[in-house]
């Protein structure tokens, strides 16, 4: 899949969309085909390292996603069925295919 990755703090050009593989589908969890991703200040401030919730590197931003839903893991509840779509608020990981 691709996404931005952010391998050091600075502007949005100094960052790049790299192929990677998907992060694993953790147990209580949902897998989003992400259609639409929000672009706010707080994330200019992350991938500056501005931030007070920034992560350690490397990272991919991104905390506002919507599209539908892909794959389940065990212990979802209440269940969402693969296709449904869903809108979330993420603490990173939003600039990114899945």
């Amino acid at each position: 899949m691709r996404a931005v990755i952010c391998r050091q703090f600075g502007p949005p050009e100094a960052h790049r969309v790299e192929d990677v593989p998907p992060p694993p589908l953790a147990p209580g969890t949902i897998r989003v085909r992400v259609h639409a991703s929000a672009l706010s200040f707080a994330n200019l401030l992350v991938m500056e390292g501005k931030h007070q919730n920034t992560p350690p590197l490397p990272f991919t931003p991104g905390t506002a996603i919507a599209g539908p839903v892909a794959d389940i893991a065990p212990a979802v509840s209440p269940t969402l069925p693969p296709g449904d779509r869903v809108c979330a608020g993420l603490p990173n990981g939003g600039f990114a295919e899945e």
